[in-house]
């Protein structure tokens, strides 16, 4: 159930892009051929944000669900943080 409520949000979101990006199209119809190939970028287009915007919502929901991945992220971020500002201050002191 959880993966057929993801794939109905991806659909939704793929829906609601194309919607915005309507008016686009709309105008593009003053030349027929144009309407057509633009109806078609923006589909692809949409699809390809809608798909990385969901998949990036359901990875990090799933971080969130799982305490062990949770804990391992906060890990890694500090680990990174650190190093970074440990780098940052060795070139200042250079």
């Amino acid at each position: 159930m959880g993966w057929i409520l993801r794939i109905v949000g991806f659909v939704l979101m793929w829906i609601g892009l194309s919607l915005i990006l309507g008016p686009i199209s709309a105008f593009l119809d003053v030349l027929p051929f144009l309407g057509k190939v633009g109806r078609g970028l923006i589909g692809v287009i949409t699809f390809v944000i809608a798909l990385v915007l969901s998949l990036i919502t359901i990875l990090i929901s799933m971080i969130f669900h799982n305490t062990i991945a949770l804990i391992l992220l906060i890990i890694i971020v500090i680990v990174v943080i650190y190093l970074l500002v440990g780098r940052k201050k060795k070139t200042v002191k250079s």
